[in-house]
């Protein structure tokens, strides 16, 4: 849609397609109805892609994801992660009754290096199909599309590490409560307890059933595979959590990307610290951090680690947000509110 056309209804779409590795992957694609083209030939063709939180189904980010759409005009896909949502080899899924999760082979890395480039390249190739149908019938050139990445925790953690011909074609990245989860950055009142429970408690469960009951010990919002679980186990006793895996940490200092990075003093889960704490170790990105008190964005209530999302939101953040999504800047009204500041990252 081009700019200052007419907001459309929303429409989207469930659809699948598959990591490198063969891995089936669930996606919701959000659209305008009236208009999910580039207007005219000199129009980049644009999308948005969410990436999640840890054990959290995408089915969370659908309001904000229709709203982001119906805004921009762009195409919006969010996704879920392998081992997440019921996202599992059809082989798994028939395999009952045993927990489907049990034995499933899957980390966080496979997350960042197969699940989300699969996800991004086909958001990029429905653009590219998209632009190709259009602009061939107008001038018969066609522009290379780009996609902005709203990631969420842990969404945030695998954007720098996309393979360089991916991360090209993402011009900014806006994180929401990205922080390191090194466990000295997790609130003090929690910090002792955190770490024995995670570190001692939780590999006995994983033990014990075969996968990471997280749901029912209400630290995510699903179970998770054992594999996945483990590897965040071991990022969590380091100071420089995923970035202590040597392939990851070279991925992730070349990345150059653009980060706009928006958390909050009442995140439930991360000191202050934790957002630079994470941001420091993108050493060729290109980052400001914003960190707000909802009280003075206007909201009322707890926003914490998750409350970005929720449609109570809609005008004191999605709204602003906004200006990063379309445009790259860094929204003023939230930048002036900005006033806690944020302690350094190292301990």
């Amino acid at each position: 849609m081009a700019e200052g056309s007419k907001k459309s209804p929303v429409k989207l779409e469930n659809v699948s397609f598959s990591a490198e590795d063969g891995w089936p992957l669930k996606g919701t694609l959000f659209w305008p109805w009236a208009q999910m083209k580039p207007a005219a030939s000199t129009t980049t063709p644009r999308g948005v892609l969410i990436s999640s939180a840890t054990g959290v189904g995408r089915s969370f980010y659908s309001r904000f994801a229709s709203f982001v759409a119906q805004e921009t005009g762009w195409p919006v896909l969010m996704y879920d992660y392998r081992g997440n949502e019921g996202v599992l080899p059809e082989a798994k899924r028939k395999k009952l009754p045993e927990h489907p999760l049990v034995d499933v082979n899957a980390d966080m890395s496979d997350w960042a290096l197969l699940d989300q480039p699969a996800a991004l390249s086909y958001l990029l190739a429905y653009l590219r199909d998209s632009a190709v149908e259009e602009e061939t019938a107008v001038s018969g050139a066609v522009l290379k599309p780009e996609v902005v990445i709203v990631a969420h925790s842990v969404g945030g953690h695998i954007a720098p590490l996309l393979p360089p011909h991916l991360a090209a074609a993402v011009p900014r990245v806006l994180f929401i409560s990205v922080n390191s989860a090194y466990y000295r950055h997790h609130q003090v009142k929690s910090q002792l307890a955190t770490y024995a429970y995670l570190k001692v408690a939780l590999p006995i469960l994983i033990s014990m059933h075969g996968y990471a009951p997280t749901q029912k010990l209400g630290l995510m919002f699903g179970e998770l595979p054992s594999g996945v679980m483990e590897q965040w186990l071991r990022w969590v006793g380091h100071p420089d959590y995923c970035f202590s895996e040597r392939e990851l940490r070279t991925v992730g200092e070349a990345w150059r990307g653009n980060v706009l990075g928006i958390s909050f003093a009442d995140d439930e889960i991360a000191k202050p610290s934790a957002f630079p704490g994470f941001t420091d170790l993108l050493k060729s990105a290109r980052v400001v951090n914003l960190h707000l008190k909802p009280s003075d964005v206007g909201l009322d209530g707890k926003v914490g680690h998750v409350g970005f999302f929720f449609s109570r939101a809609k005008e004191a953040l999605w709204r602003p947000a906004l200006e990063f999504i379309k445009k790259g800047r860094v929204p003023s009204s939230l930048q002036q509110r900005s006033a806690v500041p944020l302690q350094a990252s190292r301990l």
